[in-house]
C-alpha cells in the first residue's frame, strides 16, 4: 500500500507508533446535509414536543454501545430535574439504558425511540445535540448537529477536540459509570 487513510490526527498518532508515519493521510470524513427534507412521523414529533413543554430535551442519534456512554446522560436526569433525554437509535445497551430510568426513577423523561430513517432530522427538535462518548473515530451524527445549528454537548476526548474548540460546543467530562 502506498498510503493508508485515517480519519483524524489522534489515529494518525496512534498508528505512528507502528512506525507508519510516512504511509498515513489524514482524510475527515464529511457529510452534507440536505437543506430541505421529510418531517418527522407525527407521533415521534408529539412525543418529543410533549417533553419540550416541561424539560428541556437533550437528544442524540446512536447507533450505540458501551463506548457511547448514554448511561452518563440518564445519571445526569437523576440529578437534573429539569432535563429529559431522547435517543433515536438502537444498541446493544438498550435494555441496560431502560433499566437504569427506572432504577433513577427517570423513565417518564428518557426515551429511545428507535432507528429512523435519515435520524438526522430529529436533531433540529433537540435543545441540545449530546454525545458523551469515551471514544470515538470521526462522528457523523455530531458533524450534523453542526450543520443544522444545533447546540452540541460532547465528552472532551480528544477527537472531538480535534474538531471543534469551546467556543463551538460545550465540552462535558466523562462521569466514570458501569452499567
Amino acid at each position: 500500500m502506498d498510503k493508508i487513510i485515517v480519519l483524524s490526527k489522534i489515529a494518525k498518532e496512534n498508528y505512528n507508533k507502528n512506525g507508519l508515519n510516512n504511509k498515513l493521510l489524514i482524510i475527515n470524513n464529511g457529510r452534507s446535509v440536505p437543506k430541505t427534507f421529510e418531517s418527522i412521523p407525527d407521533v415521534d414529533l408529539n412525543q418529543i414536543n410533549a417533553l419540550k413543554q416541561s424539560y428541556t430535551v437533550l437528544g442524540t442519534v446512536a447507533s450505540f454501545d458501551k463506548r457511547k456512554g448514554l448511561e452518563q446522560i440518564l445519571k445526569l436526569l437523576k440529578d437534573e430535574k429539569e432535563l429529559a433525554f431522547i435517543i433515536v437509535g438502537d444498541g446493544l445497551e438498550r435494555t441496560k439504558l431502560n433499566e437504569l430510568a427506572v432504577t433513577y426513577n427517570i423513565a417518564e423523561r428518557f426515551f429511545i425511540l428507535g432507528r429512523r430513517p435519515q435520524g438526522f432530522r430529529y436533531i433540529t427538535e433537540f435543545d441540545y445535540y449530546v454525545i458523551p462518548s469515551r471514544s470515538e473515530g470521526m462522528p457523523l451524527a455530531m458533524l450534523e448537529a453542526a450543520a443544522l445549528k444545533t447546540p452540541i454537548i460532547c465528552s472532551d476526548i480528544p477527537v472531538f477536540k480535534e474538531i471543534f474548540n469551546s467556543s463551538e460546543v460545550s465540552f462535558l467530562d466523562l462521569m466514570i459509570l458501569s452499567l
